[in-house]
């Protein structure tokens, strides 16, 4: 199985152990493209932080449809209470976990958290509960932030995060949730990453155009011997079938956004259309750590920015068809 190695995240890292140690309102929410590492990220946060018995941490990731074990990492009561309850569930155990989490705590912790200091992270949290209950989950979310402060805990800190673009126009309208990007590797993190790797050299060029510096692309390339035709081809299939109706519906526009994916202030349809389908994000400066500079080529513009250049490209392809 390949692995990814953990490169040039010192910067969100640091912001992360900062909130931990002094407690952090409202709730944080990370998001950024699919694959840039969020995932990585609050593992490698989670795992940093050096477990005495003055901190209670909770890692849930709520897309896991596994096992109790892989999903959720917490204090071994808050496990046993989870695990007699999974035992009668249909949904999957990551789903599950997530939205049981702020009542399973309270239950167990109430008089557990006098100068303690609180972390709990959710993974990927909007897709697995559904856009559509978002909102009322991080306002519960916020509620449990509240309560452990309360119960005199020396700081609190929740944080999730989520891939799912439509879910931030909703959350944005709220003041209980603070919104922060995390983007993709810089081009120098990114050769780092290629190095280790074991990338041609003579590639390292063509990937940064095609990847944009995504952890994930980098991975799936190196998985096709770095074959870069052979992986383009497979997300230029991909998008094909992504985008059908939108580039029938779009086509004008779509060549417009393709040459400055800016001008999707124009169209909020369109715009809503490919955050929906995850091919373009919002763009928040500047990000919890590298913040991408405007580049048209890489597909990097002031508000938005395609997740990676080859779905630009892809879509460039398309409609000269």
């Amino acid at each position: 199985m390949f692995k990814v190695p953990f490169i040039n995240r010192e910067e969100e890292l640091k912001v992360l152990r900062e909130y931990a140690e002094r407690g952090f309102y409202p709730i944080l929410l990370i998001y950024g493209p699919e694959g840039c590492g969020k995932t990585r990220l609050l593992k490698e946060f989670i795992k940093s932080i050096e477990e005495t018995s003055d901190y209670i941490i909770v890692y849930v990731d709520a897309q896991n449809v596994g096992s109790l074990k892989d999903a959720v990492y917490a204090p071994p009561l808050l496990l046993e209470a989870f695990s007699s309850l999974v035992e009668s569930i249909s949904e999957p155990v990551g789903k599950f976990s997530a939205r049981m989490l702020p009542y399973v705590f309270k239950k167990f912790f109430e008089k557990r958290l006098r100068n303690k200091h609180v972390i709990i992270a959710v993974d990927d949290v909007a897709r697995p509960l559904g856009v559509d209950v978002i909102e009322s989950y991080v306002k519960t979310m916020l509620n449990l932030l509240e309560w452990i402060v309360d119960k005199g805990a020396e700081s609190a800190f929740i944080v999730a995060t989520t891939s799912e673009g439509l879910s931030l126009s909703l959350l944005a309208r709220h003041s209980y949730v603070s919104l922060s990007e995390v983007w993709n590797l810089s081009r120098e993190a990114a050769e780092e990453l290629l190095s280790t790797l074991g990338a041609p050299k003579h590639l390292f060029e063509e990937i940064w155009l095609m990847s944009g510096g995504n952890p994930r692309a980098i991975l799936a390339i190196s998985a096709r011997n770095w074959n870069l035709d052979i992986w383009f081809r497979e997300v230029a299939r991909n998008i094909v079938l992504a985008t059908r109706s939108i580039v029938f519906k779009y086509r004008s526009q779509l060549a417009e956004v393709v040459e400055n994916v800016d001008s999707l202030v124009n169209w909020t349809e369109l715009e809503e259309a490919l955050i929906k389908a995850n091919l373009v994000t919002p763009i928040s400066r500047p990000c919890l750590g590298y913040t991408p500079p405007i580049d048209l080529e890489l597909g990097v513009g002031k508000y938005y920015a395609w997740q990676i250049p080859a779905y630009r490209k892809a879509l460039e392809k398309i409609l000269k068809l």
